[in-house]
């Protein structure tokens, strides 16, 4: 249900992110509903929505910076550095 949403696609390189993590330590990852529901019941809805969002911050930096003019591009790029931040902190 969740690939049909528009957020589906964060939805997915946050689950390729999570089968990388867990391939890296040897362990045979299969990507199923049984893995996927393992997945968000181990994280916190709150772990899982910074994940998204730095996910989402990150694709909407590219597309600041490839796809605006020259001010809007620097402009965003600042403020979305700013927002970066703040999550960090």
């Amino acid at each position: 249900m969740l690939i049909d949403l528009p957020i589906g696609n964060y939805f997915r390189k946050f689950l390729d992110e999570v089968t990388a993590t867990d391939a890296a330590a040897d362990d045979q990852v299969v990507l199923d509903a049984k893995f996927v529901s393992e997945v968000l019941s181990d994280k916190s809805m709150l772990q899982i929505q910074h994940h998204l969002n730095k996910i989402w911050l990150q694709e909407f930096y590219t597309f600041s910076r490839t796809q605006l003019g020259e001010s809007s591009s620097r402009i965003m790029c600042d403020l979305l550095k700013f927002e970066s931040d703040l999550q960090t902190i």
